[in-house]
């Protein structure tokens, strides 16, 4: 309950402080897109409607293309950030639960 409210302040941080470089806009993505993941999910029924799994799929692929890019460009500049925890891929297994 503490992430799900923390992020998002941690969006509106990332309107305020981040640029238009291409991995500030990434960065931004990652934490849009889990803000609306965790709408979804806490504002859904038990079970998710047809429409509500298409835009769970969309969201969880556009975190992972995000965190990826963010990931890759992270590591070129040298820098420890991005790394894929256990936390973030379990989102890969999101879906199939979904289902």
């Amino acid at each position: 309950a503490n992430t799900r409210q923390f992020v998002p302040w941690v969006r509106a941080l990332c309107d305020e402080l981040l640029g238009a470089t291409i991995r500030d806009k990434s960065m931004k993505r990652v934490v849009e897109t889990l803000d609306d993941f965790y709408k979804l999910i806490y504002s859904a029924r038990a079970t998710l409607s047809p429409d509500s799994k298409q835009r769970f799929r969309q969201l969880v692929l556009r975190f992972g293309r995000h965190y990826q890019l963010s990931a890759s460009l992270a590591a070129t500049q040298k820098e420890p950030s991005f790394p894929v925890r256990p936390k973030t891929h379990y989102m890969q297994h999101l879906q199939d639960q979904v289902k």
